[in-house]
């Protein structure tokens, strides 16, 4: 090869390095994702662990970031570095999602800032929220009417709903842990049932939509083999998700879910998903959903769903449900059932909500 040639081939791939450099600089890269999974001082292989004693601030620009106990930066991600995650109140940051041991308290502790203490009183965690954006793509929380058209596998798809003549103290209900659904271990489906009780935060810290949950639920962590269904308390207000650790279940065990006023004088509420086979518990305790203005639901949902009820629960009786009142007196809720229209056509026409009494109620799914 002459000198004239090499100099030619080398000019020449030159020339492509420089189209390629300037393609992506005109057309952009997208951002890799620095945070995928919640984040939280559990010590969990599913969990973007953090240093116990941490403060999470989420900056107006939507971007999030995490000091460490002794002032060190741990992280800080953009908007766009931070994948979304599914939690009961839909797709959420991943960022805003907090993996809290269980019988830890969630605390308000002023507007746009909550404490996470555990049981012997110290602080392990600490969330300021400066954003004011939505942080989220969670649908309406427990709508009368949700309806939107068309269906697209994601959000509430039925539930049983009660409003009653005041607040409460006390929602318990059990139920049998049903089929789950029939995918492969890397599917994306993600499928929850609970009971709860939800309030308008009206006399809470923060003044927001608040529900607190027990929550089975199914192929959470689309990324672990097995497609493993878990137990966990959930407690979410605006966009801030708090969950506490995972408790194993498997078809056909008795579940209970349990939400109560634990201490009236602060007043701290707890939320308890109990598995009567392992005798394993998982729980949070909390002072953010307040006593005005709440409401009671036995739900399913579930994102990323395909057009066909395999993808769902198999049908799920809640049953031996009790309610008290803010004064601790037996009520006996009037149940209505309400399933997304579009949902119906989505998954064959198979949905529908069977109410049997205060006591029981049914959510079909077909299978």
């Amino acid at each position: 090869m002459n000198k004239r040639r090499f100099l030619l081939i080398v000019l020449m791939l030159g020339l492509l390095m420089v189209l390629a450099i300037f393609s992506i600089g005109a057309t952009g890269e997208t951002p890799q994702l620095k945070v995928q999974k919640a984040v939280g001082v559990t010590g969990a292989p599913d969990v973007y662990n953090i240093p116990v004693g941490s403060t999470i601030t989420h900056l107006p620009d939507g971007s999030t970031k995490i000091i460490g106990p002794n002032g060190v930066l741990v992280t800080s991600a953009k908007s766009s570095e931070i994948g979304l995650i599914p939690t009961p109140e839909g797709m959420a940051k991943a960022t805003h999602v907090y993996d809290i041991p269980s019988g830890f308290f969630v605390h308000g502790a002023s507007l746009n800032t909550v404490e996470v203490y555990d049981a012997e009183g110290k602080l392990i965690l600490t969330v300021i929220d400066q954003a004011g954006e939505a942080g989220s793509e969670a649908v309406p929380t427990s709508p009368d009417t949700y309806t939107p058209s068309p269906y697209e596998g994601d959000g509430w798809i039925e539930w049983a709903k009660w409003v009653g003549p005041g607040s409460f103290s006390y929602f318990y209900a059990t139920w049998l842990c049903p089929a789950a659904p029939v995918n492969s271990w890397i599917d994306d489906d993600v499928v929850y049932l609970f009971n709860g009780i939800e309030g308008d935060g009206a006399n809470a810290w923060l003044h927001e939509t608040v529900i607190l949950q027990p929550v089975l639920g199914f192929n959470e962590n689309g990324w672990v083999p097995g497609n493993p269904l878990n137990g966990r308390a959930w407690v979410v207000h605006g966009q801030q998700y708090y969950r506490s650790s995972a408790i194993d279940v498997a078809v056909g065990q008795k579940i209970d879910g349990r939400v109560w006023l634990y201490n009236p004088d602060q007043p701290f509420w707890r939320a308890m998903i109990y598995n009567w086979i392992t005798a394993r518990a998982s729980t949070l305790t909390t002072d953010l959903l307040g006593t005005t203005s709440q409401w009671i639901t036995t739900s399913l949902e579930g994102y990323n769903l395909e057009p066909d009820n395999q993808d769902l629960f198999g049908t799920t009786d809640f049953e031996q449900m009790v309610v008290y009142d803010e004064d601790g007196v037996p009520v006996f809720p009037s149940w209505t059932g309400y399933y997304h229209q579009g949902a119906r056509a989505y998954f064959d026409w198979q949905l529908g909500v069977v109410i049997y009494g205060s006591s029981h109620v049914r959510l079909k799914t077909g299978r």
